[in-house]
């Protein structure tokens, strides 16, 4: 009778094993009653004895097994509690879950995006098979610390966790990989980021799901966060959308430009910074807040830096002729200066156009100025060579460092409005900026502040010693036709500004 018993623990576990020693006794009962003889009270006894010693075999036997032979199938150690799922595919998750939905065998569930960001650089290092390690790696960490859960493959370096018990936190996950991770001998710094859209908020199939599960992650991303849970502002839907209908809108001369007067301390004007706006079908006039930042780091960037630079150069021809000796702003991005030609084409539109290349500044963010890569380092150079100014845009947000008033080639900072806001008032940010114009002006780099609003800014800013002003009350931006009216006007109170 205990084979059985022993065969049923070893193939299952201990409480199966249990289970069988009480029915070998009911068995035994049935077909081996006791011998005649003994009174009732002895049948029952003997029958308690021998159930207690079936059942304690199968526990031990049990037992013994888990503790020689523990689990080593990662597949079933993946199996949640309730839930027959597996590691496997979006596809095959969203056939078994929408069933679940459908029958109310679940009613809700937290999906989460779990990305490698940093995968394809340690590919590029390490290769293949380090990533499959990192992989197991990942997954490993997630059996530890999680249970009720699917874990499926959603590509290379991005993993779905479900998980059917809501209240896990997944936050703790972040917390475990921080840490590097030791590959092949070599510890490997994992960047993790995790996006959560979870049923039913966070969408109301599995398609919508996914889909938030990717805006919370770019979202986590883009603001270097390890988590973030979809919410309804995170929709930007309209982005991809606008980007794709851009290089459509310069061929359809939708893009045009608007022009903001830079001047001297004394008023006169000194510069126009060209300002894109898009003249949408559609929309209508969107403003530049609402697509720089996505262009930016795309390759439409150098479509729309060269289509500015011919534009503008060109309409600056114009001014020239009706007697005005001013420079233009044009702002470019970072992924230009990454172009190995890009200098040639600047100064190529430059000869085209028999423009003075000392009147022509280009706006860089501090990022971009900084970029620590040789080929940006070699345009800058080029383009210095020939004569053309180069300034720091939004000076002070994020990436100020002093060794920039080193550099002899910067012509000029714009100091980030945020520093001009009620400068008036704010005690801190005018020594901030005092600091920042007294070491300026000892590198012989000009100083512009941006931004400005108020009557009270302006004399502040000027009592501080900046050289250029810029701002609604200056001037808003203005088209071309517009502008070329109001540099006629300023030209009767500053005729200096004429050739």
């Amino acid at each position: 009778m205990y084979l059985p018993i022993f065969t049923a623990a070893l193939v299952f576990d201990y409480r199966i094993g249990i289970l069988s020693g009480i029915i070998a006794e009911l068995l035994i009962d049935v077909f081996n009653p006791s011998p005649f003889g003994l009174t009732e009270t002895h049948q029952i006894q003997a029958s308690l004895l021998r159930a207690i010693y079936f059942s304690s075999a199968g526990l031990v036997i049990g037992l013994l097994k888990n503790i020689i032979a523990p689990k080593t199938n990662h597949e079933a150690e993946s199996t949640p509690i309730s839930k027959n799922y597996s590691l496997s595919s979006w596809e095959d998750f969203c056939e078994q879950v929408m069933n679940d939905l459908n029958s109310n065998q679940i009613m809700k569930f937290r999906f989460i995006l779990i990305e490698v960001s940093n995968q394809n650089d340690l590919l590029a290092s390490f290769g293949m098979d380090s990533i499959k390690k990192l992989n197991d790696e990942i997954i490993l960490t997630v059996r530890r610390n999680f249970k009720n859960y699917q874990l499926l493959q959603i590509r290379l370096n991005t993993f779905g966790l479900v998980l059917f018990e809501i209240r896990q936190d997944i936050k703790k996950l972040s917390t475990l990989l921080e840490e590097p991770i030791i590959i092949n001998g070599i510890p490997l710094y994992c960047e993790i980021s995790m996006g959560e859209a979870s049923y039913p908020e966070g969408g109301q199939s599995t398609e919508e799901i996914l889909k938030n599960g990717f805006l919370a992650l770019n979202e986590a991303k883009k603001h270097q966060k390890p988590y973030q849970q979809y919410h309804s502002g995170l929709s930007n839907a309209e982005i991809p959308v606008l980007l794709g209908q851009f290089q459509n809108a310069i061929r359809n001369n939708e893009v045009d430009f608007h022009y903001q007067p830079i001047v001297h301390a004394n008023g006169e004007v000194c510069s126009l910074e060209a300002l894109v706006r898009w003249n949408h079908p559609v929309k209508g006039l969107i403003p530049p807040d609402h697509f720089i930042t996505d262009l930016e780091f795309t390759r439409i960037a150098n479509i729309l830096t060269y289509y500015s630079l011919e534009t503008n150069i060109g309409r600056m021809e114009k001014i020239y002729r009706t007697g005005f000796n001013l420079d233009i702003a044009i702002n470019i991005s970072i992924t230009n200066l990454f172009q190995v030609d890009f200098a040639d084409r600047v100064i190529d539109l430059i000869h085209k156009h028999h423009f003075p290349a000392h009147h022509l500044e280009l706006e860089i963010t501090e990022r971009g100025f900084l970029a620590n890569d040789l080929q940006c380092i070699k345009n800058l150079q080029t383009l210095i060579r020939e004569g053309v100014k180069i300034s720091i845009d939004d000076f002070g947000v994020g990436f100020t460092s002093i060794s920039n008033f080193q550099n002899k080639d910067i012509s000029a900072i714009k100091i980030d409005k945020s520093f001009v806001d009620d400068i008036h008032i704010n005690k801190n940010n005018q020594t901030i900026i005092e600091g920042i114009i007294a070491i300026a002006k000892s590198s012989h780099i000009a100083v512009i502040a941006e931004g400005i609003e108020k009557k009270l800014e302006k004399e502040k800013l000027l009592e501080l010693g900046v050289d250029c002003l810029q701002g609604y009350y200056i001037s808003k931006p203005l088209d071309f036709k517009t502008i070329l009216k109001w540099l006629s006007k300023q030209s009767s109170t500053y005729p200096q500004t004429k050739k």
